[in-house]
Parts: C-alpha cells; structure tokens; sequence
C-alpha cells in the first residue's frame, strides 16, 4: 500500500533538482526530474485505487510525522536530527 509520504518523497527529489539548480550544481536531470515524475504518478495512481479507510489512515500517519517533526525542530526552527551511526547500524540489522 503506498502512503501520501511516497508521492511526497518524489515531489522533494524534483524541487531538490530545482533548487540545486538555481545554486548553480548540474544535476542529472533523469535522476532528479524524470524518474521522480514517474514515481509520482504511479504512486497517485495506486493511491487513487484504495479504499477511503487506507487513505484515511495514511493521511493521519503523515499528519502525525508532521506534527512530530514540528515539535522536535521547535516550528521548523531548528535543524531536525541526524541518525547516528548506532541508529544506522539498528535500522540496517532489523531490515
């Protein structure tokens, strides 16, 4: 089942592009634009073929995450937090 979170990870890749661009960095364009549109769309679609409840859900699990993030960076103030090396090795070893 894919999340609102999917669409919006590709979104944030092509204004990553956008952005580095205007900084003056060459960015593959495929990398950053195309496949991230692609990404995108098939994600919307698949989105567009679940049940109310799933999107329900989905939506209030990114509305929390936002809701945490904003806590934690005090409004969008301050940086969020890096992962550790320790926290890297957890994840990976539970994957």
């Amino acid at each position: 089942m894919p999340s609102p979170a999917f669409t919006l990870v590709n979104a944030a890749v092509v204004f990553h592009y956008v952005r580095q661009r205007r900084a003056g960095q060459q960015l593959n364009p495929v990398s950053y634009v195309v496949v991230p549109v692609i990404g995108a769309v098939i994600c919307a679609y698949l989105l567009s073929r679940l049940d109310s409840n799933a999107i329900t859900l989905g939506v209030s699990w990114l509305v929390l995450g936002v809701l945490v993030l904003a806590l934690i960076t005090r409004g969008f103030k301050a940086s969020p937090p890096e992962m550790t090396a320790t926290e890297k090795a957890t994840v990976e070893a539970a994957a």
